[in-house]
C-alpha cells in the first residue's frame, strides 16, 4: 500500500494536478482580452485625485510623494488595507501550506530516495511548531465559517470540503509523527488527502493558490495588487 501511494497514485496526483492547472490557465487567457487604458481622461496629479477620491490605478505620478500617496491609496483598497490581522493571518496560513511541505525532514528524505536529490529542510521542532500553528490557524478558518453570520451565509458544503482536504493532510502528518493513534493508518491518510488536495487544486476553489500571480497581478479588478492588464470578456 504504501510502495503504491508513493509510485504510482503520487504520479498520477501529479500529472491531473499539471494537466488540470495547464487547462485552467487556457482558460483564463481565452475568456480574457488585453486591455489598454486611454491616458486623455487621468487627472493632472495624484493630489488632486486623492482630493476627489479618485481610483488610484488611473493615477499620474509626478513626483516622489506622489508615489507614496498612490500606494497609500491602492493598500487602504485591498483587503490587507481594511482588515490588517485576518490578512496576515491568511498570508502566513498559505505561506505555511507552501513552505511546510518543502521543508519538511520526512520529504526530503523520500525526494533523496526516488529523485536523488533532496530538498532543503528544518529542524523537526521548528517544521512540528510551525504545523501546530498552521492547524491552529486552519480550525479558526473553520470556526469562522461556522459563528460568524456574513461568512457562514456564504459558505457552502464545498467551501468545508475544500477547507478539510487542505487541513486534512497536516494534520494527519503531525498526528503520524507524534504517534497519536495507529501509525501506519495516519500515515497513509496523510499520503493520500496530500495527493487528493493535489488533484484537486485545479477543479476546485483551491485553484486560487497557483492562481494568485495571475488574479492579483494581471486580471483588472478590485482586488489586485496592480491595476491589471487583462479584463474578463463577461463582467
Amino acid at each position: 500500500m504504501y510502495d503504491f501511494l508513493i509510485g504510482p497514485m503520487l504520479g498520477i496526483s501529479i500529472i491531473i494536478f499539471l494537466t488540470g492547472t495547464g487547462y485552467r490557465i487556457f482558460q483564463l487567457f481565452y475568456f480574457s482580452y488585453s486591455a489598454k487604458r486611454d491616458a486623455v481622461p487621468l487627472p493632472r496629479s495624484v493630489t488632486d485625485s486623492f482630493k476627489q477620491r479618485e481610483k488610484d490605478e488611473y493615477l499620474l505620478i509626478e513626483s516622489p510623494k506622489d508615489t507614496l500617496l498612490k500606494w497609500k491609496l491602492r493598500f487602504q483598497r485591498t483587503l490587507p488595507g481594511k482588515f490588517p490581522v485576518f490578512s496576515l493571518t491568511t498570508i502566513i496560513f498559505h505561506l505555511l501550506l507552501f513552505i511546510l511541505p518543502v521543508v519538511t525532514t520526512a520529504h526530503s528524505v523520500l525526494t533523496t530516495e526516488y529523485l536523488g536529490f533532496g530538498l532543503p529542510s528544518l529542524s523537526e521542532p521548528l517544521v512540528d511548531t510551525l504545523t501546530l500553528i498552521f492547524i491552529a490557524i486552519f480550525f479558526y478558518f473553520v470556526l469562522r465559517r461556522i459563528l460568524s453570520p456574513k461568512i457562514s451565509a456564504l459558505t457552502t458544503s464545498w467551501d468545508y470540503l475544500a477547507l478539510g482536504i487542505t487541513g486534512l493532510p497536516f494534520i494527519t502528518g503531525y498526528m503520524a509523527y507524534h504517534q497519536m493513534g495507529h501509525y501506519e493508518t495516519l500515515l497513509y491518510i496523510h499520503i493520500l488527502s496530500g495527493e487528493i488536495m493535489l488533484m484537486a487544486i485545479p477543479f476546485t476553489k483551491l485553484v486560487h493558490m497557483p492562481f494568485l500571480i495571475f488574479s492579483r497581478f494581471l486580471i483588472r479588478q478590485e482586488a489586485g495588487f496592480t491595476a491589471g492588464k487583462r479584463k474578463w470578456l463577461y463582467g
